[in-house]
């Protein structure tokens, strides 16, 4: 593929709608948008791609902040293991940038592995990045701390996922709790990183308890903290909207398929959709699940484009402080995704400004298949 792409027609959403323009890629960043005469190309003499998406839509690429990018251990002993996540998988979901992490399991799931995984994401052209930790305290690390993790690590971007109010969980103290998120604001202010600390919410009577009670009784930011699964049960979602007001940020997951009646009773209790995101969980489900539950809630609520959007775009990048993700404008990633105007089916995906997707077909060729003769296959039963 040319590393100059030009978008032709296309009605794009930034995920502001911005009506209909093309776009000019160079190197993996938006560089034109508006009209670009293709002639003007050709007087260069330098190869470039051209898509006409007269009758699509163009939104940002989705960014998922909870992926198990090497799978997940199960919890029915090792038959139960789940397989590691591929780049077809993703990109299908229209999913360009997503961050990785490992759960309960920090044995057989390490931080070398994951880190090792998204190093090979990304020099194949998805933007991947990984949480270091996982559920217990204190937190599984690369290099002994959360903070020289950051530091040190490129695709460090935050601690986590750390475990509360989960019969699984270490049980950390609120002190314990605190050091960590100290240390990963620590080390987000020295790299420019987000330094978030990401939770994992269970079915614990606590519920954010904990949370409330570091924001009350200890020097934390709401832009520090970032708990998921809050669409688990009532109490939780409940307690979820209501630290939205306080300007922290949240996350639903959508592999159980819940996220219509979750998005209802989160604005039934007054949260706050700026202060929402979504993603995937994906681990014994796909990560193209988060774009399915995505169509099926803007159905529901007939809700636009540039309604749902941001919980996947731009809520998500200023969470992660992800400056050229998650928008259409000048000098951003050209992470794309064009879908069909009636439909909303994916028909293509670019990442970086590489085409991975093209008319719904994948053009991803990993370059250990020229040297291998494998077969796999996998077909999940559950619907």
């Amino acid at each position: 593929m040319a590393s100059i792409l030009l978008l032709k027609n296309a009605e794009l959403y930034s995920p502001v709608y911005m009506g209909k323009k093309d776009i000019l890629c160079i190197e993996g960043k938006i560089t034109k948008i508006g009209n670009v005469n293709s002639a003007h190309l050709d007087l260069l003499e330098i190869p470039y791609d051209i898509l006409d998406l007269e009758g699509m839509f163009l939104f940002p690429g989705l960014i998922d902040p909870h992926e198990h990018l090497i799978g997940g251990s199960g919890e029915n002993g090792y038959c139960s293991r789940s397989p590691e996540m591929t780049i077809p998988e993703i990109v299908r979901g229209g999913i360009t940038t997503v961050v990785g992490c490992i759960g309960v399991d920090t044995i057989t799931r390490n931080m070398h592995s994951l880190l090792a995984q998204a190093k090979f994401f990304n020099e194949e052209g998805l933007t991947t990045y990984i949480w270091s930790g996982g559920y217990s305290v204190p937190p599984s690390t690369l290099t002994g701390s959360i903070k020289s993790d950051l530091i040190l690590i490129n695709e460090v971007i935050g601690a986590g996922e750390i475990a509360i109010s989960d019969v699984r969980s270490s049980e950390p103290t609120l002190a314990e709790m605190g050091r960590i998120v100290s240390e990963a604001y620590i080390g987000g202010l020295l790299t420019g990183k987000a330094g978030v600390t990401h939770f994992h919410l269970g079915d614990g009577k606590y519920h954010l308890k904990f949370l409330f009670d570091l924001l009350e009784h200890f020097d934390v930011l709401p832009t520090s903290l970032y708990p998921t699964h809050l669409s688990r049960n009532p109490q939780l979602l409940k307690d979820g909207a209501r630290i939205t007001r306080a300007g922290v940020t949240i996350d639903f997951d959508t592999c159980e398929g819940d996220l219509v009646p979750a998005l209802k009773a989160f604005m039934e209790h007054t949260g706050d959709l700026n202060f929402l995101t979504l993603s995937s969980d994906a681990s014994f489900t796909s990560p193209g699940f988060l774009y399915e539950q995505i169509k099926e809630a803007m159905k529901v609520f007939n809700w636009s484009l540039e309604k749902i959007l941001p919980l996947v775009t731009t809520n998500t990048a200023r969470i992660l402080k992800l400056r050229n993700k998650g928008h259409i404008a000048l000098e951003a990633d050209a992470d794309l995704v064009a879908v069909d105007r009636s439909t909303l089916e994916i028909n293509h995906v670019i990442a970086k400004g590489k085409l991975f997707i093209k008319d719904g077909k994948s053009l991803y060729n990993q370059l250990i298949l020229d040297r291998s003769n494998r077969k796999i296959e996998i077909y999940g039963k559950k619907k």
